[in-house]
């Protein structure tokens, strides 16, 4: 039985089938001519095995059997936020000091498509995989436990499969909201909001901001009833006009005196909305984003923002990947901390 993240080969699956290897390279790559014959039953039968064994065929054959050929597959999210983007930039930068390529493939909430590039990396060799393109709610535990099983491979994000033998680097988003709200309550501040988005791609994340915002609500005897949360849906593209009512509805009706956004696109649009609606900044209104992307630094007022330190993000994936493909046991996985940058907004 081979084991997670190896690559079934000829001699697995000829073992399995009680043949020899010859017999199944005659079956499987149409070797040997008409020197091996093989009856239609074992054909079969070495088919069946190799399907089970999830065996495929190596398209880079020009590598040397056993040899590392030096290239990590990435499989990132094309709807993915900004920060994303930043992460793999800074992958590249680590892996290519270990000697390592990166080749990168893209998707959207598509298995078929993931799963392919799950695939392709498998076919072609690559030594790894960092997968950011798994958490969707429906199709999670598939993905994670595919690309696991044909891949040595790292996600971005705890994944939601229940297999104990997943390896991840995660952004500790809970302890950035708490960290928010307790920031924001030092500041004077009683009715903080959370506005949120609400859509496929970003419903994990949203969860983790939303269990944070209320687990510090929780710790500073503020009841989970008085939590003033409001989700804007990814039906239509996000825009100062989709948000303009939500931001009515937490000023006008909710009197909240500080909203934590989503991230730091949303943040920005909550500051022209409510510059709109006259509300002074900070004076009235308290707003804090999540990403630290460019944007945050460049708005006036300046926004405060968590980082949610990339490099570190992208460092520990990249070496627990190396360690794998050097057959370094792992020990723990990795969990990053954000850090509060406070700016004008606050």
């Amino acid at each position: 039985m081979k084991r997670n993240g190896t690559q079934t080969r000829l001699i697995d699956i000829a073992d399995k089938a009680g043949v020899s290897k010859v017999t199944v390279a005659k079956v499987l790559h149409k070797t040997g001519g008409d020197n091996t014959r093989v009856s239609k039953e074992t054909a079969e039968k070495i088919r069946k095995i190799a399907a089970e064994l999830k065996y495929i065929p190596n398209n880079a054959a020009r590598q040397l059997s056993g040899k590392k050929n030096n290239i990590i597959g990435v499989v990132i999210d094309s709807f993915a936020p900004q920060v994303h983007m930043t992460q793999v930039a800074l992958m590249e930068q680590y892996a290519a000091e270990k000697g390592f390529k990166l080749m990168v493939g893209q998707a959207h909430n598509d298995t078929k498509r993931i799963l392919g590039y799950a695939r392709d990396f498998a076919a072609y060799r690559l030594d790894g995989v960092i997968c950011m393109a798994h958490l969707y709610p429906q199709n999670a535990t598939l993905i994670a436990e595919e690309f696991n099983s044909l891949l040595k491979t790292v996600f971005i994000g705890k994944p939601l499969s229940e297999s104990k033998n997943l390896n991840y680097v995660q952004a500790d988003i809970k302890a950035g909201m708490r960290q928010a709200v307790s920031y924001l309550l030092k500041q004077g501040r009683r009715n903080i909001a959370a506005l949120l988005v609400k859509g496929t791609y970003e419903s994990m994340g949203m969860n983790e901001r939303e269990a944070g915002f209320l687990d510090a609500l929780a710790t500073n005897n503020i009841p989970a009833e008085k939590a003033i949360i409001r989700k804007v849906p990814l039906s239509e593209p996000l825009s100062p006009e989709t948000i303009q009512p939500h931001l009515e509805y937490l000023v006008k009706t909710k009197k909240a005196d500080a909203i934590i956004a989503s991230n730091d696109i949303m943040a920005a649009m909550i500051i022209r909305c409510l510059m709109r609606m006259k509300v002074k900044i900070p004076g009235e209104m308290k707003i804090i984003g999540y990403d630290n992307i460019d944007i945050a630094s460049l708005m006036i007022p300046s926004i405060t923002t968590f980082d949610q330190n990339n490099h570190l993000i992208a460092k520990a994936a990249i070496d627990m990947l190396t360690d794998m493909i050097e057959g370094k046991k792992i020990k723990e996985n990795v969990t990053i901390k954000p850090s509060l940058i406070i700016r004008e907004s606050t």
